[in-house]
């Protein structure tokens, strides 16, 4: 791209020294030029400023879906707990054979299994 080849060693870095010129040429104007540091300083002030404000809001919006999540859930939670003993007497008195699976320990072994399974290709997918 710059006319060396990666055969031919121009230099120690290998980099064209026309552009190198036009580098220390704008490092020079900029050390003479002050105000075009101090924007620059500026710029890059509010830049950091930008992305602090951004990353603050975020995590003011992530604390405040995990508060709402937490609060609903408390407040759910006797319901769902309601509904589960009640699946599970529906499971022992209509399926005897189940309801026996679900109280032994081999049902828990299984259960936990199934839900570790499950919770594994949920976070794949």
């Amino acid at each position: 791209m710059n006319g060396n080849l990666p055969g031919r060693p121009d230099d120690d870095e290998g980099l064209d020294p026309e552009l190198i010129q036009l580098f220390d040429a704008a490092k020079t104007r900029a050390a003479v030029s002050a105000p075009v540091v101090k924007t620059a300083d500026a710029f890059v002030a509010s830049v950091l400023l930008g992305m602090q404000r951004t990353r603050r809001l975020r995590l003011i919006r992530q604390l405040g879906g995990l508060a709402i999540i937490l609060i609903s859930s408390a407040f759910l939670a006797p319901y769902v707990a309601q509904q589960t003993l009640l699946v599970a007497d529906w499971f022992t008195n209509q399926l005897p054979a189940t309801g026996t699976a679900l109280v032994s320990p081999i049902g828990w072994v299984c259960a936990a299994l199934l839900a570790w399974r499950i919770a594994r290709w949920a976070r794949n997918y």
